[in-house]
């Protein structure tokens, strides 16, 4: 596998191979691009992300650092990291002014070369040197695009101990278990028992497609392309491991920052309306979807007026540990 070292920084070459045609010589060639979308990270988070990705065993891998506009990137940093580590396959993608991690994931897809893309924030983790192999090579043969995975989500509180519990998203796994596509389907899209965002990996092509879809109308929220690919029939695999550490609390999803849900509640109804948008092509089986959509929203509601939110959160927590131990 021929080493791929092409830096961009603020969207122009610096650095490495500086032209970009010349990538393209490239494409495929890795099993799976991982692409790192960062902002304001600091360079512990970072390296701690990066490390876990370029100690990767018997699978083919690319980096991809995907910078969206920070004020200060580390890439000086970073390309000292990555080849005094002895990694040479990797991308450092820059830009003048902040997007959004939508339009920041398709900067970094976009020069990516792999066959699948797993992405990933500061912060968060493959577990061991093999995750990405078994996964690929679970999801190989099946004749899906995507896939997701459990997690060990963590946190690390002020005087340094770290809070572990592993999750499975979505809550309710059986239908997956079974290959029950329609209940999975209805599960995800109108019950909103979705897949967790950072423990989710897909081909390329199929990514791209469903984000230039959402570019404009969504910002932060990428990982309702899932979504949407469930409403058309996309299935994904399960993959029973948690290969991933998923850092909670400091994320825009796990902050608890009440600006942010409301920018991601905003994603949230742009992308359904996304969904929903061309009502003529629906078949039976999303329209049947789109008037459970209508139907759950009014009820879910009804259940944030009537049930307190740590009634909620225990009895989410109460499927998840029987859906594990079936």
């Amino acid at each position: 596998m021929p080493p791929c070292v092409n830096i961009y920084r603020s969207d122009m070459a610096w650095g490495g191979n500086e032209d970009k045609e010349e990538n393209k010589k490239h494409e495929n060639t890795y099993e799976v691009s991982v692409v790192v979308c960062t902002y304001n990270q600091t360079i512990e988070r970072t390296l701690y992300t990066l490390k876990s990705i370029i100690t990767q065993k018997e699978a083919s891998v690319q980096l991809v650092v995907a910078d969206d506009g920070s004020a200060e990137n580390h890439f000086g940093q970073i390309e000292v990291f990555l080849l005094e580590n002895g990694f040479k396959d990797f991308l450092l993608i820059g830009s003048g002014s902040n997007h959004g991690t939508v339009i920041n994931l398709i900067r970094g897809i976009g020069e990516a070369s792999g066959h699948y893309i797993k992405p990933l924030s500061p912060g968060d983790a493959l577990t061991d040197g093999t995750a990405l192999y078994r996964w690929l090579f679970h999801l190989r043969g099946q004749e899906r695009k995507w896939s997701f995975s459990d997690a060990v989500w963590y946190h690390v509180d002020g005087d340094g101990t770290a809070q572990a519990e592993r999750r499975t998203c979505p809550l309710d796994i059986r239908p997956y278990l079974r290959k029950d596509d329609r209940r999975c389907r209805w599960n995800y899209v109108v019950l909103n028992d979705i897949a967790l965002g950072a423990a989710v990996l897909g081909e390329r092509d199929i990514m791209l497609e469903y984000l230039h879809r959402i570019a404009g109308k969504v910002k932060l929220a990428e990982d309702n392309i899932w979504r949407l690919m469930m409403f058309d029939g996309i299935m994904p695999v399960y993959f029973p491991e948690a290969v991933l550490y998923y850092e909670v609390g400091s994320g825009v999803s796990t902050s608890g920052n009440g600006i942010w849900a409301t920018r991601l509640k905003r994603d949230w109804d742009a992308a359904t309306h996304e969904m929903l948008a061309d009502s003529d092509s629906l078949d039976s089986f999303q329209l049947k979807i789109r008037k459970g959509i209508e139907i759950e929203s009014q009820g879910r509601r009804l259940w944030k007026l009537l049930v307190r939110g740590k009634i909620r959160m225990a009895l989410k927590r109460r499927i998840s540990w029987r859906g594990r131990e079936r």
